[in-house]
C-alpha cells in the first residue's frame, strides 16, 4: 500500500536549516500539486516564528523541506520562501490546521493521491489507517537524515470543531477524523492514509493527559488519541487556491538578510503549541 500509493517517497522533513546544523519543525507531504507540499498550518506559523527571531539572525536560517530517507543539503532538500493557510483557520485547534508550502522547483517522483472527493463518504469507524511522520526524539537524528517512522491505528469517530458555529447549532459535521495512532511531536502535518492508500486526513494535534502535584506537572500520559483535518476541508482548500487572485493574502517566510545572535539551544519540545496539553 505504501509503495503502490507512492506514499514513502512524498515524505518530507520540514524545517530550518542554520549555519550550525538543522531543525525539524514537522513533517510535510506532496499530493495533487508538483511544485507544493501539504503540512499543518501551525508548522508554517513556527518556521515563521524561528525564521524571524533575532537571536537567530547569525546563524543564516532558511526553510527547507528534504525527502524522507535523504541527507538534508543534498539534492532531495528544497527551499521555499511562501505558504498559504487554509482560509478558515483561525490559529486554534478547532479550525482547518492545514497549510500548502510553495516550492521553487518541480518534484520528481510520483505523487501520493487524496481521497477522491465522490468517495469521501465511504470513511466508515472501525476501518484501519496508518501514517508517516518524523517524531522528535533527539535519538532519531531526523535534524541530519530524516527517516519518516511508520504508525497505524483505526478511525476512532469523525467528529466537528468545537467552534463558535458548533455553540450556534450544535451537530457533527464530521470536519476532524479522529484516530489512535500514538503521533508524537513533530508528525505534525503527516498524512493520514486508508488502507487504498488514499489520503484522508493531515495530521494536526494530539492528547495527553497531564499528571499534577499540588498543580504542578510530574508527569504526562500518552492517550494514544489523535486528530486530523479531513480531507474534505483540503479539497476545499484546493478549490480555493484555484481560484485566489493577486489580492489574496499570501505568508510570506522571509530568510534573507539576518545578521546575528549565536548560541541558542532550540529545544525541538518548546516549537509546537500545545494542543490538549500534548506537544504535536
Amino acid at each position: 500500500m505504501i509503495a503502490d500509493g507512492n506514499l514513502y517517497d512524498g515524505i518530507y522533513a520540514v524545517g530550518i536549516m542554520l549555519d550550525d546544523g538543522n531543525t525539524v519543525v514537522g513533517t510535510a507531504f506532496s499530493a495533487y500539486f508538483t511544485d507544493r507540499l501539504w503540512t499543518a498550518a501551525h508548522v508554517t506559523e513556527r518556521i515563521d516564528e524561528l525564521l524571524s527571531d533575532s537571536r537567530l539572525r547569525s546563524r543564516n536560517p532558511r526553510p527547507f523541506a528534504t525527502k524522507t530517507g535523504t541527507l538534508i543539503g543534498e539534492s532531495d532538500t528544497y527551499t521555499w520562501n511562501r505558504h498559504f493557510s487554509h482560509p478558515e483557520y483561525d490559529g486554534t485547534v478547532e479550525s482547518p490546521d492545514v497549510a500548502v508550502i510553495v516550492l521553487n522547483e518541480e518534484l520528481p517522483h510520483e505523487l501520493p493521491a487524496f481521497l477522491p472527493r465522490d468517495m469521501t463518504g465511504v470513511l466508515r469507524i472501525g476501518q484501519p489507517l496508518g501514517s508517516l511522520g518524523f517524531p522528535a526524539y533527539p535519538p532519531l537524528q531526523n535534524d541530519v537524515l530524516p527517516l519518516a517512522t511508520f504508525r497505524e491505528g483505526t478511525l476512532s469517530s469523525l467528529r466537528p470543531f468545537y467552534d463558535a458555529s458548533f455553540d450556534r447549532d450544535p451537530r457533527n459535521t464530521g470536519q476532524v477524523v479522529h484516530y489512535n495512532m500514538a503521533l508524537a511531536g513533530g508528525t505534525s502535518g503527516s498524512p493520514v492514509f486508508d488502507h487504498h492508500g488514499f489520503i484522508v486526513a493531515v495530521q494536526y494535534a494530539g492528547i495527553t493527559v497531564e499528571i499534577l502535584d499540588d498543580e504542578v506537572v510530574i508527569g504526562r500520559i500518552d492517550t494514544h488519541e489523535d486528530y486530523g483535518v479531513h480531507v474534505l476541508a483540503v479539497w476545499d482548500f484546493i478549490d480555493w487556491l484555484e481560484n485566489v487572485d493577486g489580492t489574496a493574502t499570501v505568508a510570506e517566510s522571509g530568510s534573507a538578510g539576518f545578521g546575528s545572535v549565536s548560541g541558542l539551544q532550540l529545544d525541538a519540545d518548546v516549537f509546537y503549541k500545545t494542543y490538549f496539553g500534548q506537544t504535536q
